[in-house]
């Protein structure tokens, strides 16, 4: 995804990649997802630590890029689990 200056830092990643996660892993065949970064850009990196795409070592680009990936089943697992911040309904006070 590729944002122009003024419309970075301001979460749109941490919204935008799970519903394209959700698209592409329940509309087609794909088994993987992948993400290759500058290695300078941290935000990319806290967006996918917060996603929780895993490191994988790149050299497609040469020196300097970094990788993440996510697997479907890795999809499908956290998507069965209570999110942290939601509390669940039957939450006993």
């Amino acid at each position: 995804m590729l944002l122009l200056p003024q419309w970075q830092a301001k979460g749109i990643g941490k919204e935008v990649v799970p519903l394209l996660m959700d698209y592409v892993f329940r509309t087609s065949e794909i088994s993987e997802m992948f993400n290759c970064h500058r290695l300078e850009n941290t935000g990319v990196v806290r967006v996918m630590q917060a996603l929780q795409f895993e490191a994988m070592e790149t050299t497609a680009r040469g020196e300097g890029w970094g990788g993440w990936r996510r697997t479907r089943s890795q999809w499908s697992a956290a998507r069965n689990r209570p999110h942290p911040d939601k509390p669940t309904t039957n939450s006993v006070a």
